[in-house]
C-alpha cells in the first residue's frame, strides 16, 4: 500500500535536514584545515608552507652504534637562535653486554610529545605534553647469555614526528621534528637514530 503524501514529505525533509548538517559540517572541517586563520593553534605532523618555519638537515643527523660513544643534536624550531629540544644517542660497550640509549629533553621551556606521530596526525593543546627528558629508544645485549632487551616508544620507528609546543611572548606555537630509530645492521637489536628535518608554525 503507497504510502500517504503527508509521510512522504516528512521522510523527505528529514532526509533534507540530515544532508544539510552533514554538508555543514564537513564545510566547518574543510575550513578549519584550510583557512590560515584557523590554523594558529595546531599544525600536522609534517606539514609545511608559508606560514610555517621549516628546515631540512643537510646531511641528515645519523648516528651509528658500535665506533660511536655519544652525540647531541639541539633543534631550535623557531628561529629564534635558542635550542628547543635536545636529542642525545648514546652507546655503552661492556665486557658482557652492549647498550644504545636515545633521549629527548625540552630546552628553555619547550615541550614534545613524545608518542611517535604518523604523516598529518595532528599536534595541538589535546596531545600529550612533557618537559621532563625522556626515554626514545634502549637496547641491550647480554653476550654471557645472548639475552636482549628492548624499550621506549620509539623502537623501529621509520619516518615519525616527535610533537612540540613551544611557549614565547605569551604565544603558543606548535611544530615537529622528524626523525627514524632503526636497527642496526650489524644486529638485529642495537638502534641507530637519523633526525631528518623539522618545523613550527610561525607566531602571529
Amino acid at each position: 500500500m503507497p504510502l500517504e503524501p503527508r509521510y512522504v514529505k516528512k521522510k523527505y525533509f528529514i532526509f533534507l535536514l540530515i544532508t544539510v548538517f552533514c554538508w555543514r559540517c564537513n564545510k566547518d572541517h574543510f575550513s578549519y584545515v584550510t583557512n590560515p586563520e584557523n590554523r594558529k593553534d595546531f599544525i600536522l605532523a609534517g606539514e609545511t608552507g608559508a606560514d610555517i618555519n621549516y628546515h631540512d638537515i643537510t646531511p641528515d643527523w645519523e648516528r651509528y652504534a658500535y665506533g660511536l660513544a655519544g652525540d647531541s643534536i639541539n633543534i631550535d624550531l623557531n628561529a629564534d637562535n635558542l635550542a628547543d629540544i635536545s636529542i642525545k644517542y648514546a652507546t655503552f660497550s661492556g665486557t658482557d653486554n652492549y647498550i644504545t640509549q636515545t633521549t629527548v629533553s625540552s630546552l628553555n621551556g619547550a615541550e614534545f610529545s613524545l608518542s611517535p606521530k604518523n604523516l598529518y596526525d595532528t599536534i595541538n593543546a589535546f596531545s600529550s605534553w612533557s618537559s621532563s627528558t625522556s626515554l626514545l629508544s634502549f637496547t641491550k645485549i647480554d653476550f654471557s647469555t645472548n639475552d636482549t632487551s628492548l624499550s621506549g616508544l620509539w623502537i623501529s620507528k621509520l619516518d615519525k614526528y616527535l610533537g612540540v609546543k613551544i611557549s614565547k611572548n605569551g604565544q603558543i606555537t606548535y611544530g615537529w621534528i622528524r626523525m627514524s630509530l632503526l636497527v642496526n645492521p650489524a644486529t638485529v637489536y642495537v638502534q641507530d637514530i637519523v633526525v631528518k628535518d623539522f618545523a613550527c608554525r610561525k607566531p602571529e
